[in-house]
C-alpha cells in the first residue's frame, strides 16, 4: 500500500514465464481486483504481473464491466458445484499438471 492520498493497493501476481497478450486476458486477474477492493475499501486497486524470468512487471488494468463478466464466469461454475453439475473437461495441456490427474471421473480421457 502506498501511503498518502489517494491510496493505492497493488496486487503482484508471480509468473515464470514470459508475458503473453493472452496471459492479461486470465479470468484470475478480476479475482485480484475484487479481493484488492474488498481489503482497502475506497482504496485504488492496482494489479500486475510480475515475470521472473525476464524481470519485466506489467499492469492488469480491468474495468467494472470486465470484472463483472469474469466474476460472472466463477459464479456461475461454483453454483453448478454447489448443485452437484462438476462436468470434468479434459484438457491435453492442463490434466497432465492437475493434483487429481490420476482420480478425475474423466478417466484420463483427452479431448
Amino acid at each position: 500500500v502506498d501511503p498518502g492520498p489517494p491510496t493505492t493497493v497493488r496486487v503482484m501476481r508471480l509468473r515464470t514465464g514470459r508475458p503473453t497478450a493472452a496471459a492479461k486476458k486470465d479470468d484470475v486477474y478480476a479475482l485480484y481486483h475484487r479481493a484488492a477492493s474488498a481489503a482497502y475499501p475506497g482504496a485504488t486497486a492496482q494489479v500486475q504481473a510480475l515475470y521472473l524470468s525476464v524481470g519485466e512487471t506489467e499492469d492488469i488494468p480491468l474495468t467494472e464491466k470486465n470484472i463483472e463478466s469474469r466474476l460472472d464466469k466463477y459464479n456461475t461454475a461454483l453454483g453448478r458445484m454447489r448443485d452437484g453439475h462438476f462436468e470434468p473437461k479434459p484438457d491435453e495441456r492442463r490434466c497432465p499438471r492437475c493434483p487429481y490427474y490420476f482420480v478425475c471421473p474423466a478417466g484420463g480421457e483427452t479431448p
